[in-house]
């Protein structure tokens, strides 16, 4: 039995052992704890700085190659983000954020504005200096031409239909969690349990432990 999770950084469990993605933040997430609990296996797919279509996409390729599938938990992020994948290499893109590397589970060694974190001055992170700039003209690029707060929430809520008619057709648990904003039929809001958001940073140890305790009320497990 397995529980399969996807997401973002919350999902993942970022600020639990490393403010970066990392394995022991996954085995720290809500996901991993709600498994333990049921004493199944957990596989997390979640990383920091993903976005919902690449969430969706990840769902799509992964969830089939399971069998005997406990419950999948989803994670829906914050609407504004691009991410993509060419020729090994990620590229990860958000409103005052960007980044790039061919490794995800390794740390960022290369980063500029890290005290700013605004849309002028986005945090910049990079596995080599080389990409520092390449990451921030194509970072202007989406802000000017690409970035619509209104039309990336119209293509999250198609993709989150498609996950519900999918997982209602093949009879897999579906459970789905948020912390940006209200989404309809998304129960578990993660930003409701403490001031973590305005206090900009991740959830902590205590509160992953109510996000657990949440899903097994909500979610009968």
């Amino acid at each position: 039995m397995t529980i399969l999770a996807f997401g973002c950084s919350v999902t993942h469990g970022v600020g639990l052992a490393s403010d970066q993605a990392t394995i022991k933040n996954l085995e720290l997430s809500y996901p991993n704890l709600i498994a333990k609990q049921l004493g199944v296996e957990c596989v997390n797919f979640a990383f920091p700085g993903n976005s919902n279509e690449n969430i969706f996409y990840k769902m799509i390729e992964e969830i089939p190659k399971y069998k005997n599938i406990t419950a999948v938990i989803v994670g829906w992020t914050s609407p504004v983000r691009e991410v993509w994948t060419n020729e090994g290499r990620t590229w990860q893109f958000i409103p005052n954020w960007c980044a790039t590397t061919t490794d995800l589970t390794n740390p960022f060694a290369h980063f500029k504005n890290v005290g700013t974190w605004t849309l002028s001055e986005p945090c910049i992170c990079a596995d080599s200096e080389d990409n520092i700039d390449t990451v921030f003209n194509l970072y202007q690029m989406l802000l000017t031409y690409k970035f619509d707060d209104a039309e990336y929430r119209k293509k999250r809520g198609l993709l989150i239909d498609v996950v519900r008619a999918y997982c209602q057709l093949n009879n897999i648990k579906l459970i789905e969690t948020s912390w940006s904003d209200i989404i309809s039929g998304v129960d578990i809001r993660i930003d409701t349990i403490s001031p973590w958001v305005s206090e900009c940073r991740h959830p902590n140890r205590q509160e992953h432990e109510i996000v657990v305790k949440q899903i097994l009320e909500r979610y009968k497990l």
